[in-house]
């Protein structure tokens, strides 16, 4: 009987430990995950060296988050689009023909899946 009674206060123990774990599961999937203060990490790398562009120019973007990039813009004096990507590689041929013969900002922006968002900019002159 003896023998018994420890191997009922074992299972007892064992039992509480179990639903002690499903209790503890549930309440942490209840609370909030950790919130994202990071803005992600973005840079544009062109073909061209310098800031002078004639003709068509490769356009590539680095984009990086610790929570995922949402997507990423590239665009004309930040305003006007050259394109954009929601998944990687982040690349665009831009095609500077039609333009005036001036001084412009190329700009990217890249948010991540909380919302932040970062942006950096390039001035570039289109020559022909």
């Amino acid at each position: 009987m003896i023998g018994m009674v420890a191997y009922s206060s074992n299972a007892v123990w064992l039992v509480f430990a179990a639903a002690l774990l499903v209790l503890i599961g549930a309440i942490t999937s209840l609370l909030p995950s950790p919130k994202d203060f990071t803005p992600p990490t973005v840079d544009i790398f062109y073909s061209d060296k310098g800031a002078v562009f004639r003709g068509t120019v490769d356009i590539g973007v680095y984009a990086e988050d610790d929570s995922g990039i949402e997507r990423v813009e590239i665009s004309l004096d930040c305003t006007l689009p050259i394109a954009s990507f929601t998944a990687p590689p982040y690349t665009a041929v831009w095609d500077t023909t039609p333009l005036p013969v001036k001084r412009y900002t190329l700009c990217v922006t890249a948010w991540d899946r909380a919302g932040l968002s970062s942006r950096v900019t390039r001035e570039v002159n289109v020559v022909r």
